[in-house]
């Protein structure tokens, strides 16, 4: 019987992103921590037609997706998908395929409920009967890992993981007030609001 490829799924969530789905913040801070085209891993080569960022309807799997993450403040979310690197054709059993996904949401407890609902997707759908296993350290205490096998036979590894922007401090807040000797903005060139330090 011929075995499907294996899959390993890398899935953060981000919290404390505000805004809509247009947000810089949001989008900068994604971009921290999302596998970029240069990142691929050993004998993968990164898919550009299916991978970048998402709004909140490309981003959901269905209509009951789309209103959990609407409810759990959605902000934007980014798809990173890596296929073998000299395969155009059929895969084989050897084949490995890396997938990440990350999630920006409006606050922690939105960006909490939602990890909470991809593990259950996971155990219950999409890897019924994974086991788990640890995480690697430095993933925070929801980091959830988990190893089995996909409905379609395929052998695969998943880590899911959350992680909060970081707050700015007073100090830093201060620095970004713009002084009376500031020029003020042309109507509509007002630049849009970025992070103060990189999401950690």
């Amino acid at each position: 019987m011929r075995r499907a490829p294996a899959l390993a799924l890398l899935l953060a969530l981000a919290a404390g992103c505000s805004g809509g789905a247009g947000d810089h913040g949001a989008h900068d801070r994604l971009a921290r921590i999302v596998l970029s085209p240069l990142q691929a891993p050993a004998g993968t080569r990164f898919v550009e037609g299916v991978s970048g960022f998402q709004d909140l309807e490309a981003f959901a799997r269905d209509a009951a997706e789309l209103a959990a993450l609407r409810r759990d403040g959605f902000v934007l979310g980014h798809l990173a998908l890596f296929l073998p690197a000299h395969r155009r054709g059929p895969l084989r059993a050897e084949d490995p395929i890396v997938q990440g996904i990350a999630g920006a949401f409006a606050t922690p407890f939105g960006a909490r409920r939602a990890l909470a609902r991809f593990v259950v997707d996971l155990r219950e759908r999409q890897l019924p009967g994974a086991v788990a296993v640890p995480p690697p350290a430095g993933l925070g205490p929801d980091a959830v890992g988990l190893r089995g096998r996909s409905r379609t036979g395929a052998a695969a590894f998943v880590l899911v993981w959350r992680q909060d922007a970081p707050r700015a401090s007073p100090s830093a807040v201060r620095a970004r007030r713009p002084t009376a000797r500031s020029r003020p903005s042309r109507p509509g060139s007002r630049p849009a609001p970025r992070a103060s330090a990189p999401l950690r």
